[in-house]
């Protein structure tokens, strides 16, 4: 089906109220609708980017192209009312399939941090890209709701420097601002690794190791007192980074909140048997 069609199709089954249940911001992805395809880039490593769909075997809208990046993680989920399921395709070569699940009337899970979690009751899948250039498109099998909408996302395949005395990791790519930078632990399973004087320590047995000297790296909270006593001149979009400074003692930096750094996390990981290593996720 040409999208425009699939488009008012869509649209259509919105203003009946037959979709709108199942992703109430089925209208918020834009494109243009002339006839054309409808093709967005895909951002690696900014977040969740959604997609529409209809019946099964119509080819959801937009597709998403991959550019200028090797070796990425891909995630797919479906979203909002349970029940949806979709056959994935990179450069028209089928992929995978998300897997069945069945169809639920609750619950109403528009966050897909959540329902591309392991064992949520939503269909989700990742896969590897090592094609720089990549069209994605996805296809869905089941669709019980006559349509709705579900996300994708692209990452930095996880760099990461486990530390065998702590369940304490370091992810040294993707680099990521502030903002962002509980992504990394979120892929994880974990969390922000806050700053405490109990944890210090630690924290600069494993920055060092990992990464060495004077290089600041992002955190949780700060519950350190001592060091935020330093006077520092408060800067407007600057937040406090650690590192471990030339004398081997733990530091914080006032850094542009946007500069991309390596993440400190925490969680329930199963450290390594001996000192620190580096491994791929």
């Amino acid at each position: 089906m040409k999208s425009a069609a699939l488009v008012s199709l869509i649209l259509a089954a919105v203003q009946a109220g037959e979709v709108q249940s199942n992703g109430q911001n089925l209208t918020s992805v834009s494109f243009k609708i002339d006839g054309t395809d409808p093709v967005t880039p895909l951002v690696v490593n900014g977040g969740w980017q959604s997609f529409v769909f209809g019946k099964p075997g119509d080819v959801a809208i937009p597709w998403f192209l991959l550019l200028g990046f090797n070796n990425v993680e891909v995630t797919v989920t479906d979203a909002f009312l349970p029940g949806d399921s979709f056959d994935v395709y990179v450069n028209q070569n089928y992929i995978l399939s998300t897997p069945p699940v069945p169809k639920a009337d609750s619950p109403d899970v528009s966050d897909p941090d959540i329902t591309s979690k392991p064992g949520s009751g939503y269909s989700n899948a990742k896969f590897n890209l090592q094609s720089a250039n990549s069209l994605i498109q996805m296809i869905p099998n089941v669709s019980p709701w006559k349509g709705g909408a579900a996300f994708i996302r692209a990452d930095t395949i996880l760099k990461r420097c486990n530390y065998f005395s702590k369940p304490m990791i370091l992810v040294e790519e993707p680099h990521l601002p502030r903002d962002r930078a509980e992504t990394n632990c979120k892929r994880l399973d974990g969390r922000l690794e806050d700053l405490s004087e109990s944890n210090v320590h630690k924290m600069i047995e494993v920055v060092e190791a990992c990464l060495g000297r004077n290089q600041p790296v992002w955190y949780g909270k700060v519950k350190w007192g001592h060091l935020l006593k330093k006077k520092l001149v408060e800067k407007p979009l600057h937040c406090f980074a650690f590192f471990v400074n030339n004398h081997g003692e733990g530091d914080l930096d006032y850094l542009p909140c946007d500069t991309p750094l390596p993440t400190v996390c925490e969680g329930n990981f199963i450290p390594l048997l001996t000192g620190p290593a580096k491994d791929e996720q």
